[in-house]
């Protein structure tokens, strides 16, 4: 219990971070400048630098499923979006000549659901007792398929956001 309620203070204390620079950045057009190009223009993406980046909805995700869901549900969420959503872009730039929606690809899509499957697959097997392997595998495939249509059909929302709570939700409802 203590653990959980430090992780949502350091949490909170990030997401509070991120909140007063993003919204600095926007009142100040040369700390806009010299923030998104100087010190993060390697790692953040090119619409980032006028609207909230995608970190910023990665540590909300994370403080709202470490505040409602269970433990190992938020844990699966976070596997998903930190090993699924990379796959995606990365097989999807590389290989995705069939876009499906916008240009996210079949490729990409895909990528995600078996990667996803496998890592959660794997969660299972290593951090729940007495599951066994069909069990874990079911998990890994549910959240999995829902994690990857998540990211498919997020275009009002960021995906960061979206994936890691549908599928930290759907953990918990198989769990």
């Amino acid at each position: 219990a203590v653990a959980g309620v430090a992780l949502i203070v350091v949490g909170a204390s990030l997401l509070g971070l991120f909140i007063f620079m993003d919204v600095t950045r926007r009142v100040s057009t040369t700390w806009n400048e010299r923030f998104v190009q100087k010190m993060f223009g390697k790692i953040s993406r090119p619409g980032e630098a006028h609207r909230i980046p995608s970190a910023t909805w990665y540590v909300c995700a994370l403080l709202l499923g470490a505040w409602l869901l269970p433990k190992h549900a938020i844990s699966v969420g976070a596997l998903v979006l930190a090993f699924g959503d990379p796959m995606a872009a990365l097989m999807g730039k590389r290989f995705g000549r069939i876009k499906l929606v916008g240009e996210k690809s079949l490729v990409g899509t895909l990528s995600f659901a078996v990667v996803s499957m496998l890592v959660v697959s794997l969660y299972a097997w290593a951090l729940m007792p007495g599951w066994g392997f069909m069990r874990g595998f079911g998990l890994g495939a549910a959240v999995g398929i829902v994690g990857a249509l998540t990211e498919l059909m997020s275009t009002k929302l960021d995906d960061n956001l979206t994936i890691a709570l549908t599928t930290g939700v759907v953990a918990m409802l198989l769990l």
